[in-house]
C-alpha cells in the first residue's frame, strides 16, 4: 500500500538546496545560471509547494494564482519517483481541483498533462526555447476533483 505523498510550501532552505536546482533542471532545460536567477527572482514572486524533506525537495510546482485560475510555470518530480502519482498530487493540490490549472509545455512533457486530463491546445513560441513547439494545457475544473484548500504553514500539510 503507497501513501500519497505531503504536500507543502517550499522554504527557503528548499530553495537553496542543489536539490532545488536539479528539480528546477528538469523543468526548465536551461543553464545553471539562468537557474539560480529564476529560484533568486521569480519563484520569490510565486507559490512554490513540493514534496520531501526541508531542505531535500524531492518535487516542485511553482504557480501563479490569479481570479481566473491557477498558472503553473514549472514543475518537476525527481527522477527516481516519476511514475507514481507524485506529479498528479501536485496538480491536484495547486487549486484544489476547484479552478482551471494553465500550464505551457513542449513535446518533452505534453504526455504528462494529457495522463492528468488537460485539454491540449497549440501555444506561442517562447524565446527560452527557440525553435520547440509549444502547447498550452488547460486542466477544467471537475466536482469530483475539488478539494477544500486552507492555508498552507510553511510546514504544514497543503492536502
Amino acid at each position: 500500500m503507497s501513501t500519497r505523498p505531503t504536500v507543502r510550501r517550499l522554504v527557503g532552505e528548499d530553495l537553496a538546496s542543489e536539490q532545488m536546482l536539479a528539480l528546477m533542471r528538469e523543468a526548465a532545460g536551461l543553464p545553471v545560471v539562468e537557474l539560480r536567477r529564476i529560484i533568486a527572482e521569480e519563484l520569490a514572486l510565486m507559490e512554490v509547494v513540493g514534496t520531501g524533506l526541508q531542505g531535500a525537495p524531492t518535487s516542485v510546482a511553482a504557480y501563479v494564482s490569479r481570479p481566473d485560475g491557477v498558472v503553473l510555470e514549472y514543475i518537476a518530480v525527481a527522477p527516481e519517483l516519476r511514475g507514481g502519482g507524485v506529479g498528479r498530487v501536485l496538480v491536484d493540490a495547486l487549486a484544489g481541483g476547484a479552478e482551471p490549472v494553465v500550464a505551457e509545455t513542449d513535446d518533452d512533457a505534453v504526455g504528462f498533462y494529457r495522463a492528468l486530463d488537460f485539454d491540449i491546445g497549440p501555444a506561442p513560441s517562447d524565446p527560452r526555447w527557440p525553435g520547440r513547439r509549444r502547447y498550452r494545457c488547460v486542466r477544467r475544473p471537475l466536482p469530483e476533483r475539488h478539494v477544500p484548500r486552507t492555508a498552507i504553514p510553511d510546514d504544514d500539510v497543503l492536502l
